[in-house]
């Protein structure tokens, strides 16, 4: 089980990040990106990739990645299935507007799509999350691609307006065995996913509307205190100096 997981949202000039520590075993990623190797030249002809902005649809999910299974295993191919989950679309939608929010699901799966390369599945499963299933390689290559599609950790960077919006968000991939569905394989990654993100707010203490508030509290005036005490011991500072640079 491999997660990657980061968040940063930069909201005029003012920076807020959550930042647990990604696990030692995710690969760095490249600045190009990379194909899967032993992904198939073509799965039986089938149309596998939803449409730009697709509504929530976890039935397709199930159905079309019966279909890539049954395709891949006759190849003698290893799926692998991966979750990719953005927890924060309430506080971007306070401060961005729908708008934004749009915007970051639009890149989500125009990215998974160009991972997926016309050879994987991508669906929106629910209103923050989207599936990938790929169609070889193992958990290793769907790894691999997605970093180098998203970087390490995956980031959803665009611009919007005058400010910037990044988020990295959760991001959890399985191999499919031979053995395993993908309504199996996706609900325990969805239960990891939710676990995870349990752990992380008993531990950092986030809490909802934790972007809007800090972006509210970086525009608004510090009161100071009027009784604060100067200092009892100032250290010296040794007198200071030009100091020419060199020219070649």
């Amino acid at each position: 089980m491999t997660t990657i997981r980061d968040l940063w949202c930069i909201v005029r000039g003012h920076k807020s990040r959550f930042s647990p520590r990604a696990p030692a075993s995710c690969e760095p990623a490249r600045a190009r990106r990379r194909a899967v190797p032993d992904a198939p030249q073509q799965v039986a002809g089938l149309d596998l990739e939803a449409p730009a902005m697709a509504q929530p649809d976890l039935a397709l999910l199930h159905t079309g990645g019966e279909k890539l299974l049954e395709a891949a295993r006759a190849l003698g191919r290893t799926p692998a299935l991966a979750v990719m989950q953005v927890d924060d679309l309430p506080e971007l939608e306070l401060v961005f507007g729908r708008p934004g929010v749009d915007r970051v699901l639009q890149a989500i799966q125009s990215g998974l799509t160009r991972v997926a390369a016309g050879q994987g599945l991508v669906v929106r499963t629910a209103a923050d999350t989207f599936a990938l299933l790929t169609a070889g390689g193992g958990a290793g290559a769907a790894i691999a691609a997605l970093q180098a599609r998203f970087g390490k950790p995956c980031t959803i960077e665009l611009g919007f307006g005058r400010d910037e919006i990044l988020v990295v968000p959760d991001v959890m991939v399985h191999p499919v065995g031979p053995q395993d569905s993908v309504a199996q394989v996706y609900a325990d990654l969805c239960r990891y996913v939710a676990k995870a993100r349990k752990h992380r707010q008993a531990i950092l203490g986030c809490v909802p509307q934790q972007v809007a508030c800090d972006s509210a509290a970086s525009a608004s005036p510090i009161h100071l205190a009027t009784s604060a005490a100067a200092p009892r011991y100032i250290p010296p500072l040794p007198a200071t100096i030009p100091v020419p640079l060199a020219l070649h």
